[in-house]
């Protein structure tokens, strides 16, 4: 079934709900098909109490998740006559569904919101193309451990790989055995050495086990999405928590340099990157 992932279910995927960006049948691709087979990041046996509890996996690009932000922005205003302060929500005009809607508060707070954002976050990343996928163990419990860890981390394997560009998050196992994080890296070298990777893990304290594999070439923005299915779990504040406290203003957190415009195109920042995604998506 032939869909519009993008475009429809963000609603739109742009950072700016007021302003939507142009669309010309030139800059559209290829739909995405949300029926096809697409491979997630794959755990080896021993990563126990990452992959879940068993059934399945919700996505934040499934259907049935209601977006509709429960507490959208206000405009104030005061009767000249009476005085009297009137609010309103305020409203902008989303061209895709040809009609005013509400606009959202934003907020990472807010569940609706967190997968609107989380959406438009997997579309930055689809549109940049990393070439490989890190999961990595025992990472901390406090998201000030973790940051500095993840730093120094990457600290490390930029001796041996200078080039490596990375984004971060990090989630809780579901059987309750500390916490995991996974990385979308950009390499230039065709594999990542296990002993590199080894090596660095062990001198910031990650736990023994890890893997590395690249990212299939099929991955559609859904695949890019997975590392954000705990907004819609009973883990969703942890998730908030060990990606960014005290604000929670944080879903994903990326070195310098890894938006761009496809694997080896020109450096975006991540607001360009989620504009980019909404023009390429029909």
């Amino acid at each position: 079934m032939s869909t519009t992932i993008l475009r429809e279910l963000s609603d739109p995927l742009s950072l700016d709900f007021y302003h939507p960006h142009g669309i010309t049948t030139e800059e559209r691709i290829s739909d995405l098909d949300l029926d096809a087979y697409v491979p997630l990041p794959r755990y080896s046996s021993t990563l126990r109490g990452i992959s879940g509890l068993g059934g399945r996996t919700p996505r934040i690009f499934d259907r049935d998740i209601d977006t509709s932000c429960p507490n959208p922005r206000m405009d104030v205003y005061v009767d000249g006559e009476t005085g009297e302060i009137i609010e309103r929500p305020h409203t902008y005009w989303n061209r895709y569904l040809g009609r005013h809607l509400e606009a959202p508060c934003e907020r990472n707070s807010c569940p609706a919101c967190a997968v609107r954002n989380a959406r438009r976050i997997a579309g930055a990343i689809y549109v940049s193309q990393p070439t490989h996928v890190l999961t990595l163990t025992q990472v901390g419990d406090a998201y000030p451990v973790v940051r500095k860890r993840l730093t120094n981390f990457f600290t490390e394997v930029r001796r041996t790989y200078p080039s490596v560009m990375y984004t971060w998050q990090v989630e809780a196992n579901p059987a309750g055995t500390g916490a995991h994080a996974l990385s979308y890296l950009h390499l230039e070298d065709e594999s990542l050495s296990v002993l590199v990777l080894d090596r660095a893990r062990a001198r910031v304290g990650f736990g023994p086990v890890f893997e590395v594999e690249r990212i299939p070439q099929a991955a559609s923005v859904i695949y890019f999405g997975y590392q954000m299915k705990d907004l819609l779990s009973e883990r969703r504040d942890s998730f908030l928590d060990l990606n960014g406290t005290p604000s929670r203003l944080f879903l994903v957190h990326a070195s310098r340099g890894f938006y761009r415009d496809g694997m080896t195109g020109k450096k975006l920042s991540r607001s360009q990157a989620e504009s980019l995604a909404l023009r390429r998506s029909r």
